[in-house]
């Protein structure tokens, strides 16, 4: 039996606020690790960069601070081989809204 070299995908927008909850998705079936790296820094787990939780499917996130974050999803297919997708995001300072007196 060939082994199909799965097609791996997720969505994740591609701009946003820092400390904003953002989704991150995905619909692959295979055991999957979550990689960032920020301002092309090196790639860490996702819990240096973002408070949140991503499972095999996603999650929801919110990045620490502004920054180009390269979001990588590597998957693991049934033989062992490792297949990795790549996005990438950019998040602004938030922004404080006030009034003028």
């Amino acid at each position: 039996m060939i082994n199909a070299t799965p097609e791996i995908d997720f969505t994740v927008p591609e701009y946003g606020y820092a400390g904003e909850t953002v989704n991150i998705s995905s619909d692959n079936s295979y055991k999957s690790e979550w990689t960032i790296s920020k301002d092309s820094g090196k790639s860490e787990k996702y819990g240096k960069y973002a408070d949140g939780t991503l499972t095999d499917k996603g999650g929801a996130v919110s990045f620490k601070d502004k920054g180009v974050y390269n979001i990588t999803l590597t998957v693991t297919d049934r033989a062992g081989k490792h297949i990795a997708a790549l996005k990438d995001t950019d998040y602004c300072p938030a922004i404080d809204a006030y009034r003028n007196p």
